[in-house]
C-alpha cells in the first residue's frame, strides 16, 4: 500500500458521506467492505500459518486504498499501523519457518545416529562371539564409544534447537494475536459506528481471541510431544527415561484441562 495521509477519524468519514446525497447507500458499501475484512480476520486467527491470508486482507486493503470512492480510502488509512504490523509478521513467519526446518533437520540427525549406534552394538555383539574378539576389540570399542559420543551431541544440538523452535514459535504467536486483536478491536468499533446489528454479530469474537495465545501454545507444545515421541532410544536406561517423560506429558495435559475447565467455568459466572 501506498503511505497514506494522516488517519481521518471516523465522525469525519461519517461526516463527509451525510453530506452525500448517497449516504446510505454509500454507508452499506463500507459494512460491506468491514465485514469482509472483519471475516478475513477471523479466518486469519484460525489459520495455522496464514500467510495466505494476509496476503488476501493486505490486497483487499489496497484495493479499497486505490478506490475511487474517498469514503473507501479514508477508511483504508485507518489501518495503516496494523498493514505494518501485517508485513512485520509475514518476516516473522519466514523465521519461523526456517527454525522448523533446521529442527526437523537435527531431528533427522539424531534419529541417523541412533542407528549407526544400534550397528556399531549389533557388530560388537556379533564379533564378540568370534574366535579372534580380543584382536578387533580395540576397534570395535572405539567405535562404539564414537557413535555413543556422536548421539550424545545430536541430542543436546536438539534440545538446543527444540528451545530456539518454542521461544520463536512463542513470538510469533505474541505478535499475531496482538495485530489481529487490536485490528478486531478498530473494525469492532468501525461496524458499531455505521451500522449496530453487523458490529454486535462480530463483537463476540474478540472473547474468543483472549483465548488463542494458550491454545496456539499448547498445539505447539503438543506437536513438539509428539516429534519427540518419535525419537526412541536405544538402551534400556533411555527408554525407561521416555517412560517418565511420557508420564510428565500426560501429567502437563490433565493440568492444562483442568485450567480450561476453570476459566470456562469463570467465564460464566461473570455473563
Amino acid at each position: 500500500m501506498s503511505k497514506p495521509n494522516p488517519s481521518k477519524s471516523l465522525p469525519e468519514i461519517k461526516n463527509n458521506l451525510s453530506q452525500t446525497n448517497s449516504y446510505n447507500k454509500q454507508r452499506k458499501n463500507l459494512v460491506s467492505k468491514l465485514t469482509t475484512l472483519t471475516n478475513l480476520m477471523k479466518l486469519w486467527s484460525k489459520a495455522e500459518q496464514g500467510v495466505e491470508i494476509i496476503k488476501n486482507i493486505l490486497d483487499y486493503l489496497t484495493e479499497m486504498q486505490t478506490s475511487n470512492i474517498n469514503s473507501e480510502k479514508e477508511l483504508a488509512e485507518r489501518y495503516t499501523e496494523f498493514v505494518k504490523s501485517m508485513n512485520e509478521i509475514v518476516i516473522k513467519h519466514k523465521n519461523l519457518e526456517n527454525v522448523r526446518k533446521f529442527q526437523k533437520k537435527k531431528t533427522s540427525e539424531l534419529k541417523s545416529a541412533e542407528n549407526q549406534l544400534r550397528k556399531a552394538k549389533v557388530n560388537y555383539e556379533k564379533n564378540s562371539k568370534k574366535p579372534n574378539f580380543e584382536v578387533k576389540k580395540p576397534d570395535l570399542e572405539r567405535t562404539l564409544k564414537e557413535k555413543k559420543s556422536n548421539v550424545s551431541t545430536k541430542k543436546k544440538e536438539l534440545r538446543n534447537s527444540n528451545k530456539v523452535l518454542k521461544q520463536t514459535t512463542r513470538e510469533f504467536i505474541n505478535i499475531k494475536l496482538k495485530t489481529i486483536k487490536s485490528a478486531y478491536t478498530k473494525l469492532t468499533e468501525d461496524l458499531l459506528a455505521f451500522w449496530r446489528d453487523e458490529a454486535q454479530r462480530h463483537e463476540e469474537t474478540i472473547g474468543k481471541l483472549n483465548e488463542l495465545p494458550e491454545k496456539l501454545e499448547e498445539d505447539n507444545e503438543e506437536e513438539e510431544e509428539s516429534k519427540g515421541s518419535e525419537i526412541k532410544s536405544g538402551s534400556d536406561s533411555e527408554k525407561e527415561e521416555e517412560k517418565e517423560k511420557e508420564k510428565e506429558k500426560k501429567k502437563k495435559k490433565k493440568r492444562r484441562r483442568r485450567r480450561r475447565r476453570r476459566r470456562k467455568i469463570k467465564r460464566r459466572s461473570r455473563k
